[in-house]
């Protein structure tokens, strides 16, 4: 109820829809860097700023070799490509850190029982940056994100994962 009109809690699965209009209706765009010399500025040979586009946030200084991830494409459409099942559904999504960072984790719609009988949901988290902090990532945890701190454990499990740095290669 202190959430106003639309709150962020969901009583089931999270719309694909809701995760794009609320969280990546935006995307990162590069802009050119400049720095005066005496009474003119001069564009940064090699360097842009990488901005919010639509709130001009400045999340990082990078090389031109810097590749965007844009959050639509690396954390809902490529994971979707991957698994392409219609029984997974988002479980959690966030920005963190201005849009800094973000996540999307893809569950099962119940719980699986192991060989040893105990109930498990898995996750599977993706998660990239456009502050330099983490490349994307993809990777399969039982933390359940919510937060930057939750997300940090979730990245120290000890599992395989799958990175993609944001290099032009």
């Amino acid at each position: 109820g202190l959430q106003g009109k639309e709150s962020s809690i969901y009583p089931g699965p999270i719309p694909r829809e809701d995760v794009i209009r609320r969280l990546f209706s935006w995307e990162a765009i590069p802009q050119p860097l400049f720095v005066r010399q005496g009474d003119q500025f001069v564009e940064v040979p090699g360097r842009h700023a990488i901005t919010h586009s639509e709130t001009g946030k400045v999340f990082v200084v990078a090389s031109k070799q810097y590749a965007i991830h844009q959050y639509k494409d690396w954390l809902l459409k490529q994971v979707n490509d991957i698994f392409d099942d219609d029984e997974l559904q988002i479980g959690t999504a966030g920005l963190l850190r201005g849009g800094g960072q973000a996540f999307v984790s893809i569950e099962r719609p119940d719980n699986i029982t192991s060989r040893s009988g105990i109930e498990l949901r898995p996750h599977f988290l993706a998660t990239s940056s456009h502050d330099h902090k983490i490349a994307t990532t993809y990777k399969f945890v039982s933390t359940i994100v919510v937060c930057d701190n939750t997300l940090d454990l979730a990245l120290k499990e000890n599992a395989v994962a799958y990175k993609a740095r944001h290099t032009k290669n």
